[in-house]
């Protein structure tokens, strides 16, 4: 399926990104193949498009009914430069979904121009072609069809851009916090001293030991009673038993409900829930 051309008459590039791409684009292009790339790609003549890490590719079927396969290859960045614009571009956290949605401001591309940087192909230097027709010198009629696609594709969808420069949107998307961002990220990861303590004893709601403690004070313990090691130690490391004397009902009612909380309290208020005593029978 051929790729339809948008613009059939005139100037190519309807965005601002895709005008500055094809002015950079037809700078080492001969008029003479620019009007005939023009003519190739407004008569659907573009195949298909691949764009790709560096690297725009299409195939362009040719008045001899032969499909070529023209390349344009963008330079990749230098380090510095690469940092410079990953860090330029996050410090905008609305640009991937500018991006994926059809818009690249310009204000960004000059804040990268500032710093000597730019998504944009900004010479004829960082530009190179190729084609399977082996027509030299080149560009061939084919790359130019190839660059007039690419720029209506460009005008669609500027994340190309990005591609063209072997960046990701997941790249320019991670979140840089500053100020108090930082300071609440910062916050979240580190406990305050204000904060409560967890510690439900420390908090001033009775644990079921300190409970049971309570209930239990001024008289001696079963095990210290009958004098035997092994039955102090049962007793101590027997887990505590649900005491309703100091079950407050509302907290039962909002964890079990109304219903099933009346149900509870009737039960131990018959005496069917109590524990049952361990000592009975000892002499």
């Amino acid at each position: 399926m051929s790729i339809r051309m948008r613009s059939r008459r005139g100037q190519i590039g309807a965005s601002w990104q895709g005008a500055a791409l094809r002015e950079s684009l037809e700078s080492v292009i001969s008029s003479g193949r620019r009007s005939a790339g023009r003519r190739l790609a407004r008569a659907d003549r573009v195949q298909w498009l691949d764009v790709a890490p560096r690297r725009a590719r299409a195939g362009v079927l040719d008045d001899d009914g032969t499909i070529y396969e023209p390349e344009i290859d963008v330079s990749a960045f230098g380090t510095a430069d690469r940092q410079i614009v990953i860090d330029t571009l996050r410090t905008h956290t609305e640009l991937p979904a500018l991006l994926t949605s059809g818009t690249y401001p310009q204000a960004i591309e000059s804040e990268l121009d500032a710093h000597m940087a730019t998504l944009l192909p900004g010479s004829a230097s960082e530009v190179t072609h190729d084609c399977t027709c082996l027509d030299w010198p080149g560009p061939c009629v084919h790359v130019a069809a190839l660059a007039y696609v690419l720029v209506e594709a460009i005008d669609e969808a500027p994340v190309h851009l990005l591609t063209l420069r072997g960046l990701t949107l997941s790249e320019i998307a991670q979140p840089v916090a500053t100020g108090r961002g930082a300071r609440a990220l910062e916050e979240a990861a580190s406990p305050s001293d204000d904060d409560p303590p967890k510690d439900s004893s420390a908090a001033g709601v009775p644990s079921v030991e300190d409970a049971s403690g309570d209930a239990s004070a001024g008289s001696p313990s079963a095990g210290s009673s009958s004098g035997d090691g092994a039955a102090e130690g049962t007793a101590a490391s027997r887990p505590a038993s649900f005491d309703p004397a100091i079950a407050d009902p509302t907290l039962l009612q909002d964890a079990l409900g109304e219903e099933a909380s009346a149900m509870l309290v009737s039960f131990y208020a018959s005496g069917a829930g109590s524990a049952p005593d361990e000592t009975a029978g000892e002499d």
